[in-house]
């Protein structure tokens, strides 16, 4: 069984990874956003192709989503530590 402290290191450490891997995926984004218009296919470049650009709008309301659930996990986590030590 988990001590409240270590309880509350880990919820800690679990958002700020969500807030790390919401980073990284949004450089992943930005990068594959910046390939699609680099590169050509067809005789016009990737990000014209409706495909791509419906993977592309995937990627990022996944980005979107996991950058929200994030915060509001950090908030929520802020929130409750806060009631924690004001009812001691």
């Amino acid at each position: 069984m988990l001590t409240r402290q270590s309880r509350d290191y880990l919820l800690r450490n679990l958002c700020f990874d969500g807030i790390l891997s919401a980073g990284v995926a949004r450089a992943a984004f930005e990068e594959a956003l910046s390939y699609a218009k680099e590169r050509v296919q067809g005789g016009k470049p990737l990000i014209e192709h409706q495909n791509i650009q419906v993977k592309l709008f995937d990627m990022l309301s996944r980005v979107e989503m996991t950058r929200y659930l994030s915060r509001a996990a950090f908030l929520f986590n802020q929130i409750h530590q806060r009631l924690q030590m004001s009812t001691r």
